[in-house]
């Protein structure tokens, strides 16, 4: 199989501009790796992990964040599938699909991201 890093938590962040989509739905921000199949962002579940926000981030810092996050479960997905193989893994159930943020979305973005960090 393929395995895919996505820069979302799977299966509520699915589609495109994870990231934004996070701070605008109030979602967690992370990673999924999973194993995919013939749908968006489906498939079996490798592991999934959560970054910190901080109040003082921007956006660039949440993108290098995710993205490092990215290389470190890229390489334990990888060895648990070695050890322990496919058989266990979980389908990832259908969950919130989105399409890229909206030009009307991005203006009220940066306002929804000060709140976002006080509450993360």
């Amino acid at each position: 199989g393929v395995v895919n890093m996505h820069p979302g938590i799977l299966p509520q962040n699915r589609g495109l501009d994870n990231l934004k989509w996070g701070i605008l739905k109030g979602y967690e921000q992370g990673v999924t790796s999973h194993l995919i199949d013939a749908k968006i962002d489906r498939g079996l579940l490798i592991e999934k992990e959560t970054i910190s926000v901080y109040e003082d981030d921007t956006l660039v810092d949440l993108h290098v964040r995710i993205q490092n996050l990215e290389q470190k479960i890229m390489i334990s997905s990888i060895k648990k599938l070695e050890n322990e193989g496919k058989e266990n893994l979980l389908v990832l159930p259908e969950g919130n699909y989105y399409k890229s943020v909206t030009p009307d979305l991005e203006e009220i973005l940066m306002q929804k991201f000060e709140s976002y960090k006080k509450e993360k």
